[in-house]
Protein backbone atom coordinates (compact mmCIF):
# COMPACT_ATOMS: atom_id res chain seq x y z
CA UNK A 1 0.00 0.00 0.00
CA UNK A 2 1.35 3.28 -1.29
CA UNK A 3 2.00 5.69 2.41
CA UNK A 4 -0.55 8.46 2.41
CA UNK A 5 2.31 11.42 2.03
CA UNK A 6 5.70 10.83 0.14
CA UNK A 7 8.51 12.24 1.34
CA UNK A 8 8.71 15.38 0.22
CA UNK A 9 5.48 15.76 2.32
CA UNK A 10 3.05 15.84 -1.19
CA UNK A 11 0.25 13.45 -0.83
CA UNK A 12 -0.29 11.31 -3.55
CA UNK A 13 -2.90 11.64 -5.40
CA UNK A 14 -2.72 8.98 -7.91
CA UNK A 15 -2.02 5.37 -5.94
CA UNK A 16 -3.41 4.19 -3.16
CA UNK A 17 -6.68 4.21 -0.85
CA UNK A 18 -8.36 7.82 -1.32
CA UNK A 19 -10.70 8.56 1.55
CA UNK A 20 -7.85 8.91 4.17
CA UNK A 21 -5.44 10.86 1.37
CA UNK A 22 -8.16 13.64 0.55
CA UNK A 23 -8.76 14.10 4.64
CA UNK A 24 -5.08 14.90 4.80
CA UNK A 25 -5.07 17.21 1.94
CA UNK A 26 -8.21 18.88 2.37
CA UNK A 27 -7.62 19.50 6.28
CA UNK A 28 -5.06 22.19 5.86
CA UNK A 29 -6.88 23.75 3.31
CA UNK A 30 -10.33 24.20 5.49
CA UNK A 31 -7.58 25.80 8.03
CA UNK A 32 -6.41 27.90 4.93
CA UNK A 33 -9.68 29.33 4.21
CA UNK A 34 -10.80 29.76 7.46
CA UNK A 35 -7.30 32.24 7.92
CA UNK A 36 -8.04 34.25 4.84
CA UNK A 37 -11.58 34.81 6.02
CA UNK A 38 -10.44 35.95 9.53
CA UNK A 39 -7.31 37.79 7.85
CA UNK A 40 -10.03 39.81 5.53
CA UNK A 41 -11.90 41.01 8.83
CA UNK A 42 -8.57 41.89 10.56
CA UNK A 43 -8.46 45.18 8.92
CA UNK A 44 -12.08 46.05 9.89
CA UNK A 45 -12.00 44.72 13.32
CA UNK A 46 -8.81 46.62 14.39
CA UNK A 47 -9.60 50.12 12.80
CA UNK A 48 -13.28 49.62 13.97
CA UNK A 49 -11.79 49.16 17.86
CA UNK A 50 -8.73 51.78 17.75
CA UNK A 51 -10.07 54.34 15.56
CA UNK A 52 -12.19 56.33 14.30
CA UNK A 53 -15.67 55.64 12.60
CA UNK A 54 -14.67 57.73 9.69
CA UNK A 55 -11.81 55.52 8.88
CA UNK A 56 -13.81 52.62 9.62
CA UNK A 57 -16.03 53.57 7.04
CA UNK A 58 -13.17 54.13 4.85
CA UNK A 59 -12.13 50.35 5.03
CA UNK A 60 -15.83 49.62 4.67
CA UNK A 61 -16.32 51.28 1.55
CA UNK A 62 -13.47 49.35 -0.51
CA UNK A 63 -15.21 45.64 0.99
CA UNK A 64 -17.18 45.66 -2.40
CA UNK A 65 -13.99 46.15 -4.54
CA UNK A 66 -11.50 44.02 -2.56
CA UNK A 67 -14.19 40.92 -2.55
CA UNK A 68 -14.51 41.21 -6.59
CA UNK A 69 -10.64 41.55 -6.83
CA UNK A 70 -10.46 38.03 -4.34
CA UNK A 71 -12.85 36.54 -6.67
CA UNK A 72 -10.82 37.08 -9.51
CA UNK A 73 -7.43 36.05 -8.11
CA UNK A 74 -8.94 32.47 -6.72
CA UNK A 75 -11.03 32.15 -10.01
CA UNK A 76 -7.40 32.32 -12.30
CA UNK A 77 -5.18 30.19 -10.01
CA UNK A 78 -7.59 27.43 -11.00
CA UNK A 79 -5.78 27.41 -14.35
CA UNK A 80 -2.40 26.41 -12.33
CA UNK A 81 -3.82 24.25 -10.19
CA UNK A 82 -4.83 21.97 -13.52
CA UNK A 83 -2.54 22.62 -15.87
CA UNK A 84 -0.21 21.57 -13.18
CA UNK A 85 -1.88 18.75 -11.69
CA UNK A 86 -2.45 17.24 -15.16
CA UNK A 87 1.09 17.22 -15.89
CA UNK A 88 2.50 16.22 -13.24
CA UNK A 89 -0.22 13.40 -13.18
CA UNK A 90 1.00 12.36 -16.46
CA UNK A 91 4.81 12.97 -15.43
CA UNK A 92 5.78 15.43 -17.69
CA UNK A 93 8.17 16.01 -15.29
CA UNK A 94 10.10 19.03 -17.61
CA UNK A 95 6.58 20.93 -18.99
CA UNK A 96 5.16 20.49 -15.17
CA UNK A 97 8.08 22.29 -13.82
CA UNK A 98 7.45 25.07 -17.12
CA UNK A 99 3.98 25.50 -16.10
CA UNK A 100 5.20 25.84 -12.53
CA UNK A 101 6.88 28.42 -13.17
CA UNK A 102 4.74 30.37 -15.86
CA UNK A 103 1.52 30.25 -13.26
CA UNK A 104 4.21 32.45 -10.45
CA UNK A 105 4.69 34.79 -14.02
CA UNK A 106 1.25 35.08 -14.67
CA UNK A 107 0.51 35.87 -11.05
CA UNK A 108 3.02 38.89 -10.85
CA UNK A 109 2.03 40.06 -14.08
CA UNK A 110 -1.78 40.34 -13.55
CA UNK A 111 -0.73 41.77 -10.39
CA UNK A 112 0.96 44.45 -11.59
CA UNK A 113 -1.89 45.28 -14.75
CA UNK A 114 -4.43 45.06 -11.89
CA UNK A 115 -1.99 47.70 -9.77
CA UNK A 116 -1.72 49.85 -12.76
CA UNK A 117 -5.41 49.54 -13.70
CA UNK A 118 -6.94 49.87 -9.93
CA UNK A 119 -4.49 53.23 -9.14
CA UNK A 120 -6.25 55.20 -12.11
CA UNK A 121 -9.48 53.98 -11.28
CA UNK A 122 -9.38 54.02 -7.87
CA UNK A 123 -12.50 57.08 -7.54
CA UNK A 124 -14.33 55.92 -10.30
CA UNK A 125 -14.59 52.49 -8.43
CA UNK A 126 -15.47 54.45 -5.05
CA UNK A 127 -17.88 56.61 -6.82
CA UNK A 128 -19.57 53.84 -7.99
CA UNK A 129 -20.28 51.93 -4.75
CA UNK A 130 -21.61 55.72 -3.70
CA UNK A 131 -18.84 56.68 -1.15
CA UNK A 132 -19.42 59.51 0.48
CA UNK A 133 -17.27 62.96 -0.34
CA UNK A 134 -16.30 63.09 3.11
CA UNK A 135 -14.57 59.80 3.03
CA UNK A 136 -13.29 59.68 -0.46
CA UNK A 137 -10.08 60.91 0.15
CA UNK A 138 -9.26 57.85 2.89
CA UNK A 139 -10.86 55.19 1.53
CA UNK A 140 -9.02 56.14 -2.02
CA UNK A 141 -5.61 55.96 0.18
CA UNK A 142 -5.82 52.81 1.61
CA UNK A 143 -7.51 51.40 -1.74
CA UNK A 144 -4.27 52.81 -3.82
CA UNK A 145 -2.08 50.82 -1.46
CA UNK A 146 -3.98 47.57 -1.27
CA UNK A 147 -3.74 47.75 -5.34
CA UNK A 148 0.04 48.19 -4.84
CA UNK A 149 0.33 44.99 -2.96
CA UNK A 150 -1.63 43.39 -5.99
CA UNK A 151 1.27 42.00 -7.60
CA UNK A 152 2.77 39.85 -4.41
CA UNK A 153 -1.36 38.69 -4.15
CA UNK A 154 -1.54 37.34 -7.01
CA UNK A 155 2.29 36.30 -7.15
CA UNK A 156 1.07 34.27 -3.71
CA UNK A 157 -2.32 32.71 -4.93
CA UNK A 158 -0.43 31.36 -7.78
CA UNK A 159 2.54 29.80 -6.14
CA UNK A 160 -0.44 28.63 -3.35
CA UNK A 161 -1.83 26.66 -6.32
CA UNK A 162 1.04 25.03 -7.92
CA UNK A 163 1.58 23.51 -4.01
CA UNK A 164 -1.79 22.77 -4.11
CA UNK A 165 -1.61 21.14 -7.42
CA UNK A 166 1.62 19.03 -6.47
CA UNK A 167 -0.39 18.01 -3.27
CA UNK A 168 1.22 20.01 -0.94
CA UNK A 169 -1.60 22.14 1.15
CA UNK A 170 0.25 22.37 4.12
CA UNK A 171 3.00 25.13 3.07
CA UNK A 172 0.15 27.32 2.28
CA UNK A 173 -1.46 27.04 5.53
CA UNK A 174 2.00 27.74 7.03
CA UNK A 175 2.06 31.10 4.94
CA UNK A 176 -1.36 31.96 5.66
CA UNK A 177 -0.56 31.85 9.12
CA UNK A 178 2.52 33.69 9.04
CA UNK A 179 0.53 36.26 6.88
CA UNK A 180 -2.19 36.28 9.25
CA UNK A 181 -0.15 37.20 12.40
CA UNK A 182 2.46 39.74 10.54
CA UNK A 183 -0.68 41.75 9.87
CA UNK A 184 -2.52 41.51 12.81
CA UNK A 185 1.03 42.50 14.93
CA UNK A 186 1.37 45.51 11.98
CA UNK A 187 -2.27 46.37 12.52
CA UNK A 188 -1.96 46.67 16.12
CA UNK A 189 1.20 48.37 16.33
CA UNK A 190 0.43 51.19 13.01
CA UNK A 191 -3.36 52.12 14.28
CA UNK A 192 -3.53 51.34 18.06
CA UNK A 193 0.51 52.40 19.00
CA UNK A 194 0.89 54.81 16.13
CA UNK A 195 -2.21 56.11 15.45
CA UNK A 196 -1.97 55.94 11.17
CA UNK A 197 -5.48 54.55 10.82
CA UNK A 198 -6.70 53.79 7.22
CA UNK A 199 -2.95 54.63 6.39
CA UNK A 200 -2.07 52.03 8.97
CA UNK A 201 -3.84 49.59 8.28
CA UNK A 202 -3.05 49.77 4.38
CA UNK A 203 0.92 49.55 5.04
CA UNK A 204 0.10 46.01 7.10
CA UNK A 205 -1.95 45.10 4.98
CA UNK A 206 0.77 45.66 1.79
CA UNK A 207 3.29 44.17 4.20
CA UNK A 208 1.12 41.05 4.94
CA UNK A 209 0.90 40.06 0.91
CA UNK A 210 4.60 40.76 0.29
CA UNK A 211 5.23 38.34 3.84
CA UNK A 212 2.86 35.25 1.90
CA UNK A 213 4.76 36.04 -1.27
CA UNK A 214 7.95 35.70 -0.33
CA UNK A 215 7.47 32.58 2.29
CA UNK A 216 5.28 30.84 -0.48
CA UNK A 217 8.08 31.00 -2.60
CA UNK A 218 10.60 29.89 -0.41
CA UNK A 219 8.73 27.05 0.55
CA UNK A 220 9.08 25.98 -3.49
CA UNK A 221 12.25 26.89 -3.74
CA UNK A 222 13.17 24.47 -0.64
CA UNK A 223 11.13 21.76 -2.07
CA UNK A 224 13.89 18.62 -2.84
CA UNK A 225 11.64 16.88 -5.65
CA UNK A 226 12.11 17.57 -9.37
CA UNK A 227 9.49 20.41 -9.20
CA UNK A 228 11.59 22.74 -7.14
CA UNK A 229 11.13 26.11 -8.12
CA UNK A 230 14.47 28.63 -8.74
CA UNK A 231 13.79 32.18 -9.86
CA UNK A 232 16.29 31.36 -13.25
CA UNK A 233 13.82 29.20 -14.63
CA UNK A 234 11.14 32.05 -14.57
CA UNK A 235 11.30 31.88 -18.36
CA UNK A 236 7.51 32.85 -20.18
CA UNK A 237 6.05 29.95 -22.40
CA UNK A 238 2.92 30.90 -25.00
CA UNK A 239 1.94 27.53 -25.15
CA UNK A 240 1.66 27.18 -21.28
CA UNK A 241 0.54 30.62 -20.22
CA UNK A 242 -2.80 30.32 -22.83
CA UNK A 243 -3.77 26.71 -21.45
CA UNK A 244 -2.94 28.28 -17.89
CA UNK A 245 -5.28 31.37 -19.24
CA UNK A 246 -7.85 29.97 -21.01
CA UNK A 247 -9.03 27.33 -18.16
CA UNK A 248 -8.79 30.03 -15.40
CA UNK A 249 -10.43 32.88 -17.16
CA UNK A 250 -14.14 31.13 -16.90
CA UNK A 251 -13.82 30.84 -13.69
CA UNK A 252 -12.64 33.92 -12.73
CA UNK A 253 -15.69 35.60 -14.79
CA UNK A 254 -18.08 33.11 -12.84
CA UNK A 255 -16.40 34.58 -9.44
CA UNK A 256 -17.27 38.03 -10.25
CA UNK A 257 -20.77 37.94 -11.78
CA UNK A 258 -21.84 36.05 -8.40
CA UNK A 259 -21.25 38.47 -6.14
CA UNK A 260 -22.68 41.22 -8.91
CA UNK A 261 -25.84 38.85 -8.50
CA UNK A 262 -26.13 39.40 -5.34
CA UNK A 263 -26.31 43.17 -5.16
CA UNK A 264 -29.48 42.52 -6.89
CA UNK A 265 -30.85 40.58 -4.04
CA UNK A 266 -29.65 42.98 -1.67
CA UNK A 267 -31.28 45.74 -2.92
CA UNK A 268 -34.43 43.53 -2.53
CA UNK A 269 -33.67 42.72 1.02
CA UNK A 270 -33.32 46.45 1.21
CA UNK A 271 -36.67 47.59 -0.01
CA UNK A 272 -38.27 44.92 2.56
CA UNK A 273 -36.84 47.58 5.93
CA UNK A 274 -33.78 47.06 8.21
CA UNK A 275 -34.94 44.19 9.98
CA UNK A 276 -35.00 41.74 6.59
CA UNK A 277 -31.39 43.76 5.85
CA UNK A 278 -30.39 42.50 9.59
CA UNK A 279 -31.61 38.73 8.94
CA UNK A 280 -29.93 38.82 5.27
CA UNK A 281 -26.28 40.20 6.64
CA UNK A 282 -26.75 37.38 9.91
CA UNK A 283 -27.96 34.60 7.79
CA UNK A 284 -25.35 35.32 4.90
CA UNK A 285 -22.46 34.86 8.14
CA UNK A 286 -23.85 31.74 9.72
CA UNK A 287 -24.02 30.41 6.27
CA UNK A 288 -20.09 31.35 5.62
CA UNK A 289 -19.00 29.46 8.26
CA UNK A 290 -20.43 26.13 6.77
CA UNK A 291 -18.86 27.49 2.98
CA UNK A 292 -15.44 27.24 4.05
CA UNK A 293 -15.97 23.34 4.57
CA UNK A 294 -17.30 23.58 0.68
CA UNK A 295 -14.79 25.85 -0.48
CA UNK A 296 -11.62 23.25 1.09
CA UNK A 297 -13.25 20.29 -0.89
CA UNK A 298 -13.85 22.14 -4.03
CA UNK A 299 -10.33 23.06 -4.12
CA UNK A 300 -9.33 19.20 -3.06
CA UNK A 301 -12.01 17.91 -6.05
CA UNK A 302 -10.11 20.22 -8.40
CA UNK A 303 -6.58 18.73 -7.20
CA UNK A 304 -7.13 15.27 -7.18
CA UNK A 305 -9.21 15.11 -10.35
CA UNK A 306 -6.58 17.23 -12.43
CA UNK A 307 -3.31 14.63 -11.23
CA UNK A 308 -5.35 11.81 -11.72
CA UNK A 309 -6.70 12.29 -14.93
CA UNK A 310 -3.11 13.16 -15.99
CA UNK A 311 -2.47 10.03 -14.94
CA UNK A 312 -5.36 8.64 -16.82
CA UNK A 313 -6.87 6.86 -13.91
CA UNK A 314 -10.59 8.12 -14.58
CA UNK A 315 -11.80 5.53 -12.14
CA UNK A 316 -9.66 7.63 -9.67
CA UNK A 317 -11.41 10.79 -10.22
CA UNK A 318 -14.88 8.93 -10.58
CA UNK A 319 -13.87 8.01 -7.29
CA UNK A 320 -12.87 11.26 -5.93
CA UNK A 321 -15.84 12.86 -6.72
CA UNK A 322 -17.96 10.35 -4.60
CA UNK A 323 -16.23 10.75 -1.86
CA UNK A 324 -15.64 14.49 -1.56
CA UNK A 325 -19.89 14.74 -2.41
CA UNK A 326 -20.25 12.40 0.74
CA UNK A 327 -17.68 14.14 3.35
CA UNK A 328 -18.88 17.66 2.48
CA UNK A 329 -21.98 16.92 2.80
CA UNK A 330 -21.35 15.25 6.36
CA UNK A 331 -19.21 17.98 7.81
CA UNK A 332 -21.73 20.54 6.17
CA UNK A 333 -24.75 19.39 7.19
CA UNK A 334 -23.40 18.69 10.63
CA UNK A 335 -22.34 22.45 11.08
CA UNK A 336 -25.99 23.38 9.69
CA UNK A 337 -27.44 21.36 12.24
CA UNK A 338 -25.23 23.18 15.34
CA UNK A 339 -25.79 26.73 14.11
CA UNK A 340 -30.17 25.84 13.80
CA UNK A 341 -30.11 23.82 17.18
CA UNK A 342 -28.64 26.44 19.06
CA UNK A 343 -29.92 29.42 17.41
CA UNK A 344 -30.39 31.18 20.31
CA UNK A 345 -26.70 31.13 21.15
CA UNK A 346 -25.44 31.39 17.23
CA UNK A 347 -28.38 33.50 15.72
CA UNK A 348 -28.91 35.19 18.79
CA UNK A 349 -25.46 36.03 19.49
CA UNK A 350 -25.28 38.59 16.23
CA UNK A 351 -29.01 39.86 17.06
CA UNK A 352 -31.72 40.87 20.57
CA UNK A 353 -34.50 41.64 18.14
CA UNK A 354 -36.39 38.68 18.64
CA UNK A 355 -38.20 39.38 14.69
CA UNK A 356 -34.56 39.21 12.97
CA UNK A 357 -33.99 36.07 14.58
CA UNK A 358 -36.71 34.12 13.41
CA UNK A 359 -36.41 35.77 9.99
CA UNK A 360 -32.64 34.93 9.77
CA UNK A 361 -33.74 31.52 11.12
CA UNK A 362 -35.89 31.27 8.54
CA UNK A 363 -33.72 32.06 6.03
CA UNK A 364 -31.43 29.45 7.14
CA UNK A 365 -34.26 26.99 7.17
CA UNK A 366 -34.56 27.44 3.24
CA UNK A 367 -30.70 27.46 2.60
CA UNK A 368 -29.85 24.49 4.18
CA UNK A 369 -32.91 22.32 2.96
CA UNK A 370 -31.16 22.54 -0.18
CA UNK A 371 -27.55 22.94 1.01
CA UNK A 372 -26.79 19.29 -0.38
CA UNK A 373 -27.68 20.70 -3.68
CA UNK A 374 -25.32 23.02 -3.63
CA UNK A 375 -22.68 20.46 -2.31
CA UNK A 376 -23.42 18.79 -5.82
CA UNK A 377 -22.73 22.05 -7.93
CA UNK A 378 -19.54 22.65 -6.43
CA UNK A 379 -18.45 19.14 -6.56
CA UNK A 380 -19.53 18.72 -10.02
CA UNK A 381 -18.14 22.06 -11.08
CA UNK A 382 -14.68 21.51 -9.20
CA UNK A 383 -14.46 17.72 -11.29
CA UNK A 384 -15.53 19.17 -14.47
CA UNK A 385 -12.59 22.05 -13.97
CA UNK A 386 -10.25 18.94 -13.28
CA UNK A 387 -11.27 17.66 -16.74
CA UNK A 388 -9.74 20.90 -17.48
CA UNK A 389 -13.25 21.66 -19.22
CA UNK A 390 -14.14 25.29 -17.34
CA UNK A 391 -16.25 26.86 -19.64
CA UNK A 392 -19.18 24.93 -19.74
CA UNK A 393 -19.78 24.58 -15.84
CA UNK A 394 -18.88 28.80 -15.52
CA UNK A 395 -21.97 29.37 -18.15
CA UNK A 396 -23.99 26.90 -16.06
CA UNK A 397 -23.44 28.33 -12.94
CA UNK A 398 -23.85 31.79 -14.40
CA UNK A 399 -27.35 31.44 -15.72
CA UNK A 400 -28.67 29.21 -12.92
CA UNK A 401 -27.46 31.13 -9.96
CA UNK A 402 -26.68 34.34 -11.41
CA UNK A 403 -29.01 35.31 -14.14
CA UNK A 404 -31.71 33.29 -12.09
CA UNK A 405 -31.21 34.99 -9.11
CA UNK A 406 -31.43 38.61 -10.88
CA UNK A 407 -34.21 37.51 -13.25
CA UNK A 408 -35.80 36.65 -9.83
CA UNK A 409 -35.85 39.85 -8.39
CA UNK A 410 -37.13 41.64 -11.05
CA UNK A 411 -40.20 39.66 -11.54
CA UNK A 412 -41.27 37.38 -9.05
CA UNK A 413 -40.12 39.60 -5.94
CA UNK A 414 -42.27 42.12 -8.03
CA UNK A 415 -45.54 40.95 -7.74
CA UNK A 416 -44.55 39.05 -4.13
CA UNK A 417 -42.42 41.35 -2.21
CA UNK A 418 -42.38 39.62 0.56
CA UNK A 419 -39.07 38.10 2.47
CA UNK A 420 -40.61 34.07 2.45
CA UNK A 421 -40.76 34.78 -1.53
CA UNK A 422 -37.33 36.06 -1.73
CA UNK A 423 -35.32 33.67 -0.23
CA UNK A 424 -37.03 30.88 -2.21
CA UNK A 425 -34.49 31.52 -4.67
CA UNK A 426 -32.03 30.06 -2.63
CA UNK A 427 -33.82 26.19 -2.84
CA UNK A 428 -35.16 27.00 -6.48
CA UNK A 429 -31.36 27.72 -8.02
CA UNK A 430 -29.32 25.17 -6.23
CA UNK A 431 -31.69 22.81 -7.36
CA UNK A 432 -31.92 23.88 -11.02
CA UNK A 433 -28.51 24.44 -10.96
CA UNK A 434 -27.65 21.03 -9.37
CA UNK A 435 -29.55 19.13 -12.32
CA UNK A 436 -27.89 21.33 -15.05
CA UNK A 437 -24.86 20.39 -13.64
CA UNK A 438 -25.40 16.66 -13.35
CA UNK A 439 -26.06 16.77 -16.97
CA UNK A 440 -22.93 18.50 -17.83
CA UNK A 441 -20.48 16.60 -15.70
CA UNK A 442 -22.29 12.93 -17.66
CA UNK A 443 -21.72 14.78 -21.21
CA UNK A 444 -17.99 16.18 -20.47
CA UNK A 445 -17.04 12.35 -18.58
CA UNK A 446 -18.82 10.54 -21.85
CA UNK A 447 -16.23 12.52 -24.11
CA UNK A 448 -13.25 12.38 -22.39
CA UNK A 449 -10.54 10.96 -24.88
CA UNK A 450 -8.87 9.04 -21.93
CA UNK A 451 -10.08 5.81 -20.91
CA UNK A 452 -8.84 3.36 -18.20
CA UNK A 453 -11.98 1.12 -17.68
Amino acid sequence: MAPAVTKNKNVNMTEGPLWNKILIYFMPLLLTTILQRILHSMDVAVIGRFSSEADLAAVSASGSVSSLLSGLVSGLSVGSVVVVGQLIGSKKVKTAKKAIHNSILIGFAGGLIIALLGVIFTQPLLKMTYTPNEIMDKASLYLIITFLAKPFLLSAAFASAVARSKGDSKSPLLCSSLTAVTNLILNIIFVAYFKWGVFGVAIATFTAHFVNCVSILICLGKNNDEYRFTFRELKPDKYIIYRIVAIGIPTAIQSILTPLSNVFLQSSYNRLGTEAMAANAIGSTCESISFCVTAAFTLTTIAFVSQNYGAKKLDRCRKTLYITIGFSTLFTYLIDLVILIFKDYTIGFMTDNQTVLEMAFERLLYVYSAHFFLIVIDQLTSAIRGFGKTALSSVISIIGICGLRIVWSLTVFQHYKTYTSLITVYPITFIGTALAMTVAYIYTYRRLPVRNE
